[in-house]
């Protein structure tokens, strides 16, 4: 059950990543699509709270509550400056974008320790950087950078929008690589491993001198 919630829990946080992402490309286009997006994301932010549980990290419950948080600001704004879609286009957009770039690092800091939860602290961690690594991070890159091409090309037609455009690009590469560092995780061997593959070398080094005339 705990692996399942896991998963969903992980599927969360990279829908709102990425749905805040969206959101501010949405908003700098049109300011009307808050009706919408904040509601939905501000579900998704309550869910993502909730998976605090399987993290063990405040990361997700500040992350997730900061959604719907953010949504009832930005609405009470407009309703008590009486703004038009047109009066509130440039300060809401732009207040979103601010918004985005605070909360995405929080929100990969929350999906690390969602997808490797007894992950030791990254300030813990041994950070080890070689030639495969460097290849996986090239790759990663070229992807959103080629998934954000023909947006440059339909939207990018104000300065707000091509910002936007970078942030979502940062927050999809910031995603990859967030879930690579995880990933690695399970596939690493872990302590008991280690000791049974050095078990095995020695064992075998002492067979291979027996053996030997």
């Amino acid at each position: 059950m705990k692996p399942l919630l896991s998963r969903i829990s992980v599927i969360l946080c990279i829908a709102l990543l990425l749905g805040i992402a969206g959101s501010a490309i949405a908003a700098t286009v049109e300011i009307e699509t808050i009706v919408a997006t904040g509601p939905i994301f501000s579900v998704v932010g309550l869910l993502v709270a909730v998976g605090c549980v399987v993290s063990r990290s405040p990361a997700n419950l500040f992350f997730g509550l900061s959604t719907p948080a953010f949504s009832f600001y930005i609405f009470f704004w407009i309703f008590t400056n009486s703004w038009s879609p047109q009066q509130a286009a440039v300060p809401v957009s732009s207040t979103i974008l601010g918004y985005e770039l605070l909360m995405v690092p929080l929100g990969l800091y929350a999906l690390y320790y969602t997808a490797a939860p007894a992950a030791k602290p990254l300030s813990q961690r041994p950070w080890q950087f070689n030639l495969r690594s460097l290849f996986i991070l090239i790759f990663i890159a070229s992807l959103t950078l080629g998934a954000a091409r023909p947006f440059l090309h339909v939207f990018g037609t104000s300065l707000r929008q091509y910002i936007a455009i970078l942030f979502c690009v940062l927050t999809l590469f910031g995603t990859g690589v967030t879930l690579w560092l995880a990933l690695r995780l399970h596939f690493l061997p872990g302590p008991h491993q280690k000791q049974g593959l050095e078990s095995s070398k020695t064992a075998a080094n002492v067979i291979a001198s027996k053996a030997a005339p």
